[in-house]
């Protein structure tokens, strides 16, 4: 009702979770954000609420297989393998590009995340809703006992989120209109784009 998501559970605890390699060596570790647990129910109603909105009103783009019902990488690998098999058929050739961005969350503005959930028709309670989601975020991190001081976070959207990786979508609903004579298929922030042509010797 007040549009004000509560200031507790914008706290995030950074956990550093060993790959490989020398742990005391920062790249050697990725960082895992752990947040209240009641702010992720929040959020898992906010997320179903906000999928069935879109979804009902097809706002979002059909090149986009992450946080979609039905979708998922299997189905996003059947389609494009579907194409490529019948360009192969008609004797085609195709080119294909892996794209993945690197800390594909840490780069999100919020300006353009929210004018994009505006754009998306949505009411002026809701929209200062996600306002109030992305704003005063903070974080620390914890290693064993030894605790940092907090960090104001700038700007990207919160890891560990659920509502994360669908506001992430959003942020790229966009980029397969920006391909002229390719396609362009995504899973949240791994993407492939692909031509198929004719083969001339």
């Amino acid at each position: 009702m007040t549009s004000t998501y509560p200031l507790s559970w914008k706290l995030a605890e950074v956990i550093p979770l060993h790959k490989d390699g020398d742990p005391d060596i920062a790249p050697n570790n990725r960082p895992v954000s752990l947040l209240s647990s009641l702010s992720k129910m929040c959020d898992k109603v906010a997320l179903n609420q906000f999928t069935d909105y879109l979804m009902e009103h097809k706002l979002l783009t059909k090149h986009q297989s992450g946080n979609r019902k039905l979708h998922s990488t299997e189905t996003l690998n059947i389609a494009v393998t579907d194409i490529l098999l019948e360009a192969i058929d008609k004797k085609q050739l195709s080119i294909i590009i892996f794209l993945d961005l690197s800390k594909a969350f840490d780069s999100v503005q919020y300006d353009i995340l929210l004018k994009k959930i505006m754009d998306l028709g949505v009411t002026s309670e809701v929209l200062n809703w996600f306002k109030s989601y992305l704003s005063n975020r903070s974080q620390y991190v914890r290693i064993g006992t030894a605790t940092s001081t907090c960090a104001a976070l700038e700007h990207g959207i919160p890891q560990g989120s659920m509502l994360s990786p669908f506001l992430f979508n959003i942020y790229t609903d966009s980029l397969p209109s920006t391909t002229k004579s390719c396609n362009l298929e995504s899973f949240v922030d791994d993407s492939k784009t692909f031509l198929t042509f004719p083969y001339q010797s």
